[in-house]
């Protein structure tokens, strides 16, 4: 009632999207723990006897956040004063460009580039609820009732290039959706060590939120914000980065630059298919080769992102030599798709000729990935 200004219609159509959308992601069913985001200060034992569903296993989610993690730094870190869970971010140390295109790369063509975000964020909101939900259960007899979450967004570094404009639609987006399906469930948003700069980004997403919202932001500069978080949040439950004395084994968040994290994106990368995008000027081609081991299936789409033709055709080349064959004839379309099974090694060869077109220049998401099928 609270977030829809005590409108009873506005709370009821409320309830009633929420509860449909929590079904289609299944968001009721699902064990969270052990968290694909970290949970420093909490047993992960304790909450999946807590939770009640079980252990999680390796997910959609866990590909996601594995990918993110040496352009994005963030974890739940203990409680504030009051025993609110406390969410800490490294804003400032988002490098949203690599963001953007590891988004696009982890979605078929033609998909909302959202979605890698929307899996990690509805997850982290679910742990989150379960945190607050644990921690109420924690709190001394005859305390206030926990039901809202501290969150920290550490500024140092931002510039404006941090607004990048598909990095600040996959915002808008997250906004837009907390609002709606997980109103109510902020007490502050500290905002760290902002600089100048910052008042750019606050004009922009200032827009997106509820009023109420509004008010629970506070923004400190870098000379104010240890003083006004130890006062809030305990030294202890506070990461030495943002004038605490909290450092936790492995780091209280990881951090963009930790090497691991880079290695483990590597290893990622290799054992994944990506999506790839290019651009191809006009009147110009573009070869895409694939190699393929015998007796194997290969499946392939392609879409163009700004809904202008691309010509396409196909072919594979034996390894051991003889003439091409086509898989696929010249075809001119926005978007598409195919496959081709083999009994033997040789190559693909994809090419994407713009050359008839005088003046665009196009952009292409395409993905590829092959599989081995049962040798005759």
């Amino acid at each position: 009632m609270i977030a829809r200004k005590w409108v009873v219609a506005d709370a009821i159509k409320m309830v009633v999207e929420t509860t449909a959308f929590r079904e289609l992601r299944q968001l009721d069913t699902l064990p969270l723990f052990p968290s694909a985001i970290k949970c420093r200060g909490y047993n992960t034992e304790e909450l999946v006897e807590f939770h009640g569903r079980g252990s999680r296993v390796p997910s959609e989610v866990d590909r996601y956040t594995n990918q993110f993690k040496s352009c994005y730094a963030s974890s739940w870190h203990k409680t504030d004063k009051g025993g609110r869970p406390l969410y800490i971010e490294k804003t400032g140390r988002i490098n949203v460009k690599e963001f953007v295109r590891r988004s696009r790369q982890m979605v078929p063509p033609g998909a909302n580039i959202n979605e890698p975000c929307t899996v990690t964020h509805l997850h982290n909101n679910e742990v989150g609820g379960v945190l607050l939900r644990y921690a109420d259960s924690k709190r001394p007899e005859g305390a206030p009732h926990i039901i809202q979450v501290s969150v920290i967004m550490d500024c140092d570094g931002f510039t404006l290039g941090h607004l990048f404009g598909p990095a600040m639609d996959i915002l808008k987006a997250q906004s837009v959706m907390d609002q709606a399906y997980y109103p109510e469930g902020l007490h502050r948003l500290y905002v760290a060590n902002a600089p100048t700069a910052l008042s750019v980004a606050w004009g922009i997403v200032k827009g997106w939120l509820d009023p109420r919202v509004q008010k629970k932001v506070v923004i400190m500069k870098p000379g104010e914000t240890k003083a006004k978080l130890l006062e809030e949040i305990d030294a202890s439950c506070l990461p030495e980065f943002l004038g605490g004395t909290c450092n936790c084994e492995g780091g209280c968040l990881g951090c963009v630059d930790n090497e691991d994290a880079a290695a483990d994106d590597d290893e990622f990368a290799e054992n994944v298919c990506k999506t790839e995008v290019f651009k191809i000027n006009a009147r110009d081609k573009f070869e895409k080769t694939l190699a393929v081991e015998a007796n194997t299936q290969t499946a392939w789409e392609y879409h163009t992102e700004d809904k202008l033709d691309i010509n396409l055709s196909v072919s594979f080349t034996p390894a051991a030599g003889g003439d091409a064959v086509i898989v696929g004839a010249p075809e001119r379309k926005t978007t598409g798709s195919g496959q081709y099974a083999t009994t033997e090694a040789g190559t693909l060869t994809f090419i994407f000729d713009n050359s008839y077109s005088w003046m665009s220049k196009k952009t292409i998401a395409f993905l590829a990935a092959s599989t081995t099928t049962d040798a005759k």
